[in-house]
């Protein structure tokens, strides 16, 4: 799906992964729309909303005159492969920091959110590439046990497990 504007991308993301519980719509207008007044972020949030049913269609939602919630399973993402742990590990795509090089503009409370659900993913991450380095130790591929070290290396440069493959296939 392509939007005209990122910030209705954000939203998008946004209640996608924020999907357990109605999210108010006075907090969406503040998080993507901060420098605008009230009537304005709400009017912002509106049109993307808008926007995003049209691509979506109208059922997707649960919407009230306060209140905004994306239906569960109505959007996939790859969260859900990270949140599937040891099981999904060696079969899930490749995993990458949450919407790594994405930028909504100067909206700081919607980075600050990205920020925090990148922190939470990173060990899950790190889990994942470990267990594929593994995976490539017992297997003795060593040309894809470097690039996963390195991509380990490339999210945390003094991850010891990391540094210890990279050699190891070296």
């Amino acid at each position: 799906i392509r939007f005209r504007t990122r910030k209705h991308l954000a939203l998008l993301v946004f209640l996608a992964v924020e999907k357990t519980f109605p999210n108010r719509r006075d907090r969406l207008a503040s998080l993507l729309w901060p420098k605008v007044g009230t009537d304005e972020g709400r009017h912002s949030l509106a049109t993307g909303l808008s926007v995003l049913r049209s691509r979506l269609r109208a059922d997707a939602f649960e919407s009230g005159r306060d209140t905004v919630r994306l239906i569960p399973g109505r959007v996939v993402t790859d969260l859900l492969a990270l949140e599937g742990g040891a099981d999904t590990a060696l079969t899930a795509p490749l995993p990458r920091p949450f919407l790594e090089d994405f930028e909504a503009g100067e909206v700081p409370e919607f980075q600050m959110w990205c920020d925090a659900r990148r922190a939470e993913n990173m060990p899950i991450i790190e889990a994942a590439l470990i267990a594929r380095i593994a995976d490539c130790r017992r297997r003795g591929d060593a040309h894809n046990m470097e690039q996963l070290a390195l991509r380990l290396q490339k999210l945390d440069s003094l991850n010891e497990a990391g540094a210890r493959a990279h050699l190891e296939a070296r």
